[in-house]
C-alpha cells in the first residue's frame, strides 16, 4: 500500500515537512511506502465546472491536480490476485486487508457526501486482492493508457529469474548426459526403442 500525504504549507522545509517527514519515518517503519506531495507551493486552480476531467481524465488548469489524478492511476494500474495462504506466508495479508478498507471508504464517500455534491467519485484503491484458489499468484496490467511502472521493475527480475532456471536446467541435463554416455558406450545400458 502507499499512502499519499499532502502537505499544504507553503514553506517546503518548514515545521509541516518536519511532522510530515515524521510520518514518512512511522510509515516506513511498518514497511508501508509513502508519496509526499507539496502543495502548498504549487498552483491550484479552482473548477469551473467544464467537464474536461470527465472526457480526458485531466483538469483544464496544468496544476497539482493533474499530478495527484496520475499517482492514484498509477496506484490502480496493476492488480495483484494471491491466495490467502501465500499472502499471509509473504506477509501481503495486512496489506490487503487496509486496501480493502481504504475501498470501503472511499465507497462510503462516493455513496455519501460525493453523490450528495454531484461530484465525480473517488476511485477506489484495488490493486491487490487476495483469492482462495490454491497457489495463484497473477499480476496484471489493468490500464489500457500506460503500463505500470511496477512492470518496468518486475519483467527484468522475471527475465534474470528465467535465465538462471534455464542455465540451471542445461547444468543439471549436462551432469545427467555425462552420468548416462559411459554407460550407454560401454554396453551396460540398453535402451529398447
Amino acid at each position: 500500500m502507499t499512502v499519499l500525504i499532502l502537505n499544504g504549507s507553503p514553506r517546503a522545509g518548514g515545521n509541516t515537512a518536519r511532522a510530515v517527514q515524521e510520518l514518512v519515518t512511522t510509515f516506513g517503519a511498518e514497511g508501508i511506502e509513502t508519496d509526499v506531495v507539496q502543495l502548498g507551493n504549487k498552483d491550484v486552480r479552482g473548477c469551473i465546472a467544464c467537464g474536461s476531467c470527465k472526457k480526458t481524465g485531466k483538469c483544464v488548469f496544468a496544476d497539482i491536480v493533474n499530478d495527484i489524478r496520475a499517482i492514484s492511476k498509477e496506484l490502480n494500474a496493476v492488480k495483484i490476485t494471491m491466495n490467502q495462504t501465500i499472502a499471509r506466508q509473504m506477509g501481503w495479508d495486512k496489506t490487503a486487508e487496509l486496501v480493502e478498507q481504504s475501498a470501503k471508504k472511499a465507497e462510503d464517500i462516493n455513496n455519501g457526501v460525493i453523490k450528495l455534491l454531484g461530484l465525480d467519485p473517488i476511485e477506489p484503491e484495488n490493486w491487490i486482492r487476495l483469492s482462495k484458489n490454491a497457489g495463484e499468484i497473477k499480476i496484471e496490467n489493468t490500464s489500457k493508457e500506460s503500463v505500470s511502472s511496477l512492470f518496468a521493475i518486475f519483467m527484468p527480475m522475471l527475465k534474470q529469474h528465467i535465465y538462471y532456471l534455464n542455465n540451471r536446467e542445461n547444468e543439471l541435463l549436462k551432469e545427467f548426459q555425462q552420468a548416462l554416455l559411459p554407460e550407454l558406450m560401454s554396453g551396460r545400458l540398453d535402451i529398447d526403442l
